[in-house]
């Protein structure tokens, strides 16, 4: 996990954002579960995260979306941009953000640039 949490570190505008620690037991369970397009968030990956945290699934969902709005900067965060590989016109959904940043983390390169 100390991989995730300086992935979040790294591509978070402060140390502090909302949905913090929603967002690094999201992507551990994005690791450990299936990341291709099979994987649902709402089955396989908030209800884990809700028990983690002690709260509801709905709770979670709205963390994580939080989450990614600080990190995304209106496409101008860098960091985050040479995670996925190139610069994305429009924020990308949970899952989507979710799924860059395993892949990241597991393959230590971005996306993009591996996958096409």
């Amino acid at each position: 996990m100390d991989k995730i949490e300086l992935l979040v570190n790294t591509i978070s505008p402060s140390p502090i954002i909302p949905g913090r620690m929603a967002l690094i037991l999201a992507i551990d369970y994005t690791m450990k579960g299936s990341m291709s397009d099979g994987l649902q968030l709402s089955k396989d990956v908030y209800p884990l995260v809700a028990r983690e945290l002690n709260c509801s699934v709905n709770a979670v969902q709205k963390r994580l979306h939080r989450a990614v709005c600080s990190c995304w900067q209106d496409g101008q965060n860098q960091d985050f941009n040479a995670i996925v590989g190139k610069q994305l016109c429009r924020r990308p959904s949970v899952k989507s953000f979710l799924m860059y940043c395993a892949y990241y983390v597991q393959n230590r390169a971005p996306f993009h640039t591996v996958s096409q």
